[in-house]
């Protein structure tokens, strides 16, 4: 348990959040995925872990404490009337010169540390970096926003994807998730398709409409190395795609601030993957 309150990494998380609300939430984002891509580099061609475990999963670039800590001070400074939307995870809040922003940034990245850590200890079946991001939203989401954590529809809540984009989903989850069981079979690293669709969100920050897929290609990684089967990596990746239209319906539509749906499919297809060995 002393690993937990561990001085050094819980201030380093702190300082990991103010930075990423100063540059913004995605491309504190888009930058996990670089380092996690240089990290495998290193470590498939025989070096060290350390970018990965310090840079890439770690408290100064890791999702949990940079993503989920500057969309925290984006819903912060959305409820301050500081941006237009508690949503605009694009802007980099540095620009804002507002400490206490910053600060929110600081508290939720070392919030983020505290939950993944507890989490790892415990040997929780579910991603803890996934849902460390989850419940950190979660708690932005009550803290700043105003419509709770389903948001407030105008009429019936929408939970099931339109039929129209459902065909479409499952065709990427399935492209997504085959592409990256390849990857993983050839490589045994779990976060390269992770990586890549992160770095593949820099056109997103500059306009382009670009799909989300990092939840389909960390599910088809880890049901390749769960099952040793590619086959089911891909179809892990179509169902993937569909679960994170499901989330996304019941926890970002409607709302006011941003829970993170990727994040949320990641924790439930984990938990399914961490059981799956035991009832075979």
């Amino acid at each position: 348990m002393a690993d937990i309150f561990d001085l050094g990494l819980l201030l380093s998380s702190f300082a990991g959040g103010v930075f990423a609300a100063f540059i913004g939430a995605l491309p504190a984002f888009i930058l996990s995925g670089v380092f996690m891509l240089m990290g495998a580099a290193i470590i498939l061609g025989g070096g060290s872990p350390d970018v990965m475990n310090f840079l890439g999963t770690g408290p100064f670039f890791g999702p949990h404490i940079a993503w989920a800590s500057a969309v925290a001070a984006t819903a912060y400074a959305g409820k301050k009337g500081l941006i237009e939307s508690g949503l605009e995870i694009k802007v980099p809040l540095g620009k804002l010169n507002q400490s206490s922003v910053l600060i929110v940034g600081g508290i939720f990245g070392a919030l983020a540390y505290l939950i993944s850590s507890i989490l790892t200890v415990v040997n929780s079946p579910v991603n803890p970096i996934a849902a460390a991001v989850f419940i950190n939203l979660a708690i932005a989401r009550l803290a700043f926003g105003q419509t709770g954590l389903l948001g407030k529809p105008e009429g019936k809540k929408q939970i099931w994807p339109l039929q129209d984009t459902i065909a479409s989903n499952i065709i990427l989850g399935l492209a997504v998730g085959m592409a990256t069981a390849y990857i993983t079979n050839a490589t045994g690293n779990v976060l390269i398709g992770f990586g890549i669709s992160a770095v593949v969100l820099f056109y997103l920050q500059m306009g382009f409409e670009v799909p989300v897929t990092h939840h389909i290609s960390f599910t088809a990684a880890l049901a390749t190395l769960t099952t040793g089967n590619i086959f089911i990596g891909a179809v892990a990746g179509g169902v993937a795609a569909i679960i994170g239209e499901i989330v996304t319906n019941l926890f970002v539509k409607d709302g006011d601030t941003l829970i993170d749906p990727w994040a949320g499919t990641i924790a439930v297809t984990s938990f399914i993957l961490y059981f799956w060995p035991k009832v075979l």
